[in-house]
């Protein structure tokens, strides 16, 4: 027989455990919902934006990245440096795509800090990830280019410089070389300077560069250095007559003193050696010259003499560097002055083997600089373009060279004489070209040779009477 006491504790008992058991239940199932729900927030986290970059500028800068791979946009968090304050959110993203932006309106010099955040949108819930890596970068004014294209001349006790503009550049430092050591004499805001209170016969070391000021801040280029010698217009136009240098041999036993003034040198009969022959007029074509000294090979110059010597053909010319802009106008202007029937005149140069173009706006007014062509003249001593003073006689679209097998050159314009034309390069009887890289060298026989479009330039603005100066 059972004890009903016993019974009751049993049943007791049981009947309590059964409600332990559903607890338990419970606090498993929400365990269970924990991790499921933490697993789910971990799928929804987009991935960490990977290297950020940052590119300054005057007053912006450039940040770069790589896309998240499952961001729907991106946040962007910039902090002040020089105000030593917090992130603040400066720019929301909503393509995922975009990898770029740039910020604007910053100040110059200023130190500036961001990092990016990626973000995913999913079931009306926004989640972030972590945030990039901090990139840092400081606004500062923008270096100029160097300046090129540095064009010296003088005039008495001057220096007078032309270059290109270089862009952004607010202005340019000109600095001067003494005792070894640059230091600056002036800074001018346009792509052009004058340098006074000079002495003339000395050559003087410059260096020009530009500069950017912009806030206060002021960034420097890399400088052009250029030497000049400060001479007159009158000196340097007066060199240009006894520029051309001939190879000549002597026909007579000759003693000359030389110009140094340390003694004299006897010239034997057979003696090749240089020449500097001396215009002695222009107008001259038939190319009659007054030796105005003897150059030897060790450089030693003599006195000239007439009537000692026949010229072989050119010893040295120069086709490196064009005379410039003012002294070509101080030669035609003031050393001879040129007359022409109209308003333009050409002055082909032996020694340069360039063709200096002038214009002026009436009759009667000073020549000025309008272009410099390279041309090729007649080869020396053999068959030189007519020297002198000349002029535009007639014109035919194609002149077809004498002896030539049928070769022609286009736009020609003849000059005062027989046979000598300013013309484009030789072409065959095709029409193909036959040397065009002859421009620049005395190799003609006898006409100027131009580039085909500076010779149809002539061709159609410049009219009968055109003085054409040959020297």
């Amino acid at each position: 027989m059972k004890d009903s006491r016993t019974d009751g504790i049993f049943l007791e008992q049981k009947a309590e455990r059964k409600p332990a058991r559903g607890l338990l239940l419970l606090v498993w199932i929400a365990c269970l919902t924990v991790l499921m729900s933490g697993n789910a927030f971990a799928s929804n986290k987009p991935a960490k934006v990977k290297k950020l970059k940052a590119k300054a500028y005057e007053k912006s800068v450039q940040l770069t990245w790589e896309a998240s791979s499952d961001a729907s946009g991106y946040e962007i968090y910039m902090r002040k440096a020089y105000m030593n304050g917090s992130y603040k959110l400066i720019a929301r993203i909503k393509k995922k795509s975009t990898t770029q932006y740039l910020k604007k309106k910053l100040k110059i010099g200023k130190k500036y800090s961001f990092y990016i955040v990626a973000y995913k949108k999913k079931n009306g819930k926004k989640y972030y990830s972590a945030h990039s890596n901090v990139a840092r970068a400081t606004t500062k004014v923008l270096t100029p280019d160097a300046v090129q294209g540095v064009i010296g001349a003088s005039i008495s006790k001057q220096a007078i410089f032309t270059w290109k503009a270089v862009y952004g550049a607010t202005g340019y430092d000109i600095l001067q070389k003494t005792n070894g050591k640059y230091h600056k004499i002036k800074t001018v805001k346009k792509p052009a300077a004058t340098i006074k209170n000079l002495k003339n016969g000395t050559t003087y070391t410059f260096r020009i560069r530009a500069i950017r000021e912009k806030g206060g801040y002021k960034a420097k280029g890399k400088g052009y250095t250029i030497s000049i010698k400060v001479e007159t217009l009158e000196t340097q136009s007066q060199r240009l007559i006894t520029r051309d240098i001939y190879s000549v041999q002597i026909t007579e036993t000759a003693t000359l003193d030389r110009l140094d003034g340390n003694g004299s040198v006897t010239l034997y009969a057979g003696t090749v050696c240089g020449v500097a022959w001396k215009n002695y007029e222009y107008g001259d074509s038939s190319n009659d010259h007054v030796p105005l000294y003897f150059v030897l090979d060790d450089g030693t110059k003599l006195e000239g003499r007439t009537g000692i010597c026949t010229q072989l053909d050119d010893l040295y010319w120069n086709h490196s560097k064009a005379f410039g802009p003012l002294v070509a106008e101080y030669y035609v202007n003031v050393m001879y002055p040129q007359s022409s029937e109209s308003n333009w005149m050409l002055w082909i140069n032996y020694y340069t083997q360039y063709c200096y173009v002038f214009r002026r706006t009436k009759v009667g007014a000073k020549w000025k600089h309008y272009a410099t062509w390279e041309t090729a003249t007649g080869k020396y001593g053999m068959t030189q373009t007519p020297r002198g003073e000349l002029s535009i006689v007639k014109k035919s679209q194609r002149y077809y060279f004498p002896k030539g097998g049928g070769a022609y050159g286009l736009w020609a314009s003849h000059l005062t004489g027989e046979g000598n034309a300013i013309h484009g390069p030789r072409r065959n009887s095709d029409g193909s070209y036959i040397d065009p890289s002859e421009i620049g060298y005395p190799i003609s026989s006898g006409c100027a040779r131009l580039m085909d479009e500076y010779a149809k330039f002539v061709y159609d603005n410049m009219p009968l009477g055109t003085r054409v100066l040959v020297a």
